[in-house]
């Protein structure tokens, strides 16, 4: 090729990647001046220095991310309700004993699990038991929790309580948690976090996270954004992302550990207000993975609005009964209990 054609092409290319910049950066001010969304981006391990100043009885924890302190009780006012919660020795929402029980679950979970808003005795956990014969419940739910930190909640405390049967209840934010190392409550504060080394589990280090220029983007671009919201959408429609796969991967874990016990384990989708559809690929995931899902979302509600607090985005206490009746369904058709008579 001759010296000029060269030339020519050489501008040709340098004008094509100059306007594809210039749209890349007319697009990025768009998004920015328009603010459709916030920047929400995954921060990993030395993205940030933890600086949570700690309010009330929440306490830091290396091994979960923050639980309560032991026997806490904690004041909570919201928009629709105003009440106190009572922990644990484990800093965890206390639950009753029941003496003569013959089976014990587990529930672990997120603030849905909880019972953000709702007395103890109206939680979907508590009703469960109080449905069901000589069942004893326990409530590792936590707010703020992703999957990883109810696997390791799972693992540092809950097999300690002898279950017979493990339930990990999580909304969909419970997914995009997992993918972060840090999580802003009154500061950041460092959490547990994996990555995923071919199929296995493995704890999420500076070493094994993208390099510095796309965490840099990830944090500060609108593009980056966009992209993360497209996959999330493709992700339920199609069933492929590695958000994911890495929950996914976090419930079929909880299970194996079960397993090995031999401990009943299955997973529980609530779906969160405004959001109420079953979750597919998932279920198809879990199910070639020979784990139980039981997908709320696939249930038929006429008014399913109606089961959460007006302005505070946690079910209320209806909401509580409609997700308990589900669970006793399901627990006693599979002959973890019978239900009282």
């Amino acid at each position: 090729m001759s010296t000029p054609a060269k030339a020519s092409r050489l501008r040709r290319s340098g004008l094509l990647l100059f306007a594809l910049l210039a749209t890349l950066a007319l697009g990025e001010a768009a998004l920015r001046a328009l603010a459709p969304f916030p920047l929400d981006p995954p921060l990993y391990p030395g993205d940030v220095e933890p600086d949570a100043q700690l309010r009330g009885s929440t306490r830091i924890d290396a091994a979960l991310g923050w639980r309560f302190e032991p026997h806490a009780r904690v004041s909570d006012k919201g928009p629709d309700f105003e009440l106190e919660y009572e922990c644990d020795a484990d800093g965890f929402r206390a639950t009753p004993r029941v003496s003569g029980a013959t089976q014990r679950i587990v529930f672990v979970g997120d603030s849905f699990t909880f019972g953000v808003g709702v007395p103890a005795s109206e939680t979907f956990v508590e009703r469960t038991a109080g449905a069901l014969e000589r069942v004893e419940v326990h409530n590792l739910g936590m707010a703020g929790y992703g999957v990883d930190q109810m696997l390791c909640a799972l693992r540092e405390v809950g097999f300690a309580r002898e279950p017979t049967a493990v339930l990990a209840v999580f909304v969909l934010d419970d997914f995009t948690r997992s993918t972060t190392s840090y999580r802003y409550r009154n500061g950041w504060m460092r959490k547990p976090t994996f990555a995923l080394d071919a199929d296995a589990l493995v704890e999420r280090t500076a070493e094994n996270s993208p390099g510095a220029a796309w965490r840099w983007m990830s944090r500060n671009l609108a593009w980056a954004e966009l992209a993360r919201r497209v996959e999330r959408r493709i992700e339920l429609s199609w069933g492929v992302g590695e958000r994911l796969a890495l929950n996914a991967r976090l419930l079929i874990e909880m299970r194996e550990l079960c397993r090995a016990r031999g401990i009943e384990f299955a997973a529980v989708h609530l779906p969160q207000r405004g959001a109420w559809r079953a979750f597919e690929p998932l279920a198809k995931r879990l199910e070639r993975a020979d784990v139980e899902l039981l997908d709320l979302g696939a249930q038929a509600v006429a008014a399913p609005a109606e089961l959460y607090f007006r302005r505070d985005p946690h079910l209320n206490a209806a909401g509580h009964a409609w997700v308990a009746e589900r669970l006793v369904e399901f627990a006693s058709a599979r002959g973890w209990a019978a239900r009282r008579r």
